[in-house]
């Protein structure tokens, strides 16, 4: 008896082993474990030139897995996985273009699972350096619109070059040449420092010249130092600020140099103020324009423009816009009348919402203050139109200061696109920007004037 009673105790105690097991899902332990992932990338290279493919392989099938999971910086991601298997997700990450650095690729907590409903732990960065610049200019820059009878021209395939016309070499480490681009000849510098251009005298004042203007090509934007140059005088300059990887022209107000006698400039000269560091450098268009013999020039202007400015090609999340089609409007922006007879509207050219004023002296933008310093803001660009060429100063205004002003000189009857670098504004917080005021000092005098793509970039 004691016999049976200990067989039929061990049968019991099988039984509910059974029971458990079964209970627990046909005799397999329940999936406590969490999936893992390991990244990889498609590039050879220490460096990516292009757009890099990443692969995600899973260490089992998951699901809910989304280009929405995938936490990317320095680059912009596909809006769509790729995919092979349950395991294997591919994600084209495309580098900021015109730039260099390190792309990184990361996955929150929580953002994908297995079949048994694991929970993803943090995965952490992992990075691929790249270099996304590019290396010399594919495109012309856009061709000169000054009427040749108001210019004086040191180099462009539009003009007539004035005489006396030389590229000196004042002891740099100078490799200059012509090269052709896109049927179009510009000026490079393969060694690029400084370089200086020297011409018979040109009487600005008599000739009614108002600006110097360049196009500028820079791999990695490297600004430059412009000076107009008269007899014994090149210790005054203008900075401008190019564009990383594409043509950017620049229209430098004559005003903006106080201490030359405009009516003997014989000389400009270029300088990156980096040497001995030399850069590879592209120019085109370097030119005086202005009015022509010092009045007049504006005769047969059309009194409205016709056709859109240049639509912007700065990326959006390098701007804080305060007037442009193109971009997001900055919070808190405005238009006040601060006393000016003020005649404003939005009208549409060319399928292109542009700022008019019929009756413009001075005008005023203020917005919620832009911290220019923390935003990595360096340029406030501006399209203006104007049938005359009436020239207009434009303040940069922080906190109590608005005595500060550069002056752009528009094309009669045009558009032009002005870049005016914050640098040339000394006396304000950059932190602390909250207005922009435009001004023709010329009130009462009124003009009709059109204003877009004011933006800082």
């Amino acid at each position: 008896m004691k016999r049976l009673a200990k067989l039929i105790t061990l049968s019991a105690g099988a039984l509910a082993a059974a029971f458990y097991l079964s209970a627990c899902g046909g005799g397999e332990p329940a999936d406590k474990v969490a999936p893992t992932v390991v990244i990889t990338d498609n590039v050879t290279d220490t460096t990516a030139t292009g757009p890099v493919t990443f692969t995600f392989t899973f260490s089992e099938d998951v699901k809910d897995f989304t280009a929405e999971d995938v936490n990317v910086t320095n680059g912009d991601k596909a809006t769509a996985l790729g995919t092979t298997s349950a395991k294997v997700y591919t994600l084209v990450v495309t580098p900021t273009p015109n730039t260099e650095g390190t792309i990184s690729v990361s996955i929150a907590a929580n953002k994908f699972a297995d079949l048994a409903n694991n929970q993803n732990a943090a995965v952490p960065a992992v990075t691929q350096a790249y270099n996304a610049k590019a290396s010399a200019p594919t495109t012309a820059p856009t061709a000169p619109t000054a009427l040749a009878a108001n210019v004086k021209s040191l180099y462009s395939d539009s003009y007539t070059t004035v005489s006396g016309f030389d590229v000196p070499n004042w002891g740099q480490l100078q490799m200059v040449s012509d090269v052709t681009i896109a049927g179009n000849k510009v000026f490079k510098n393969d060694k690029f420092t400084y370089q200086g251009f020297q011409f018979d005298a040109i009487n600005a004042t008599s000739s009614g010249l108002t600006s110097l203007h360049i196009d500028v090509w820079s791999a990695d934007a490297t600004p430059v130092k412009v000076y107009v140059i008269s007899a014994g005088q090149d210790t005054e300059s203008v900075d401008i600020v190019p564009t990383a990887g594409a043509w950017k022209g620049v229209d430098i107000p004559l005003s903006s140099f106080t201490k030359i006698n405009k009516a003997a400039i014989f000389q400009v000269k270029l300088d990156t103020a980096i040497q001995p560091i030399t850069k590879v450098m592209y120019f085109d268009n370097i030119y005086f324009s202005g009015t022509g013999g010092g009045g007049g020039g504006g005769g047969g202007s059309s009194t409205a423009p016709t056709t859109a400015p240049t639509a912007p090609t700065a990326l959006a999340a390098n701007v804080k816009s305060l007037y442009s089609d193109s971009y997001t409007t900055v919070s808190g922006f405005d238009v006040p009348n601060w006393g000016q007879l003020q005649m404003v509207s939005d009208v549409t050219i060319a399928g292109n919402k542009v700022f008019k004023n019929d009756k413009f002296t001075y005008q005023g933008f203020q917005f919620d203050a832009i911290n220019a310093t923390s935003s990595g803001l360096t340029s406030l660009h501006i399209d203006v139109w104007s049938a005359d060429a009436t020239p207009v100063k434009v303040y940069v205004i922080s906190a109590g200061q608005d005595t500060e002003s550069v002056d752009i000189v528009p094309t009669a009857g045009a558009w032009k696109g002005v870049d005016i670098p914050l640098s040339s504004f000394t006396k304000i917080n950059k932190a602390a920007i909250f207005q922009v005021k435009l001004d023709t000092a010329i009130q009462p005098i009124t003009k009709v004037m059109y204003f877009d793509n004011i933006y800082f970039k």
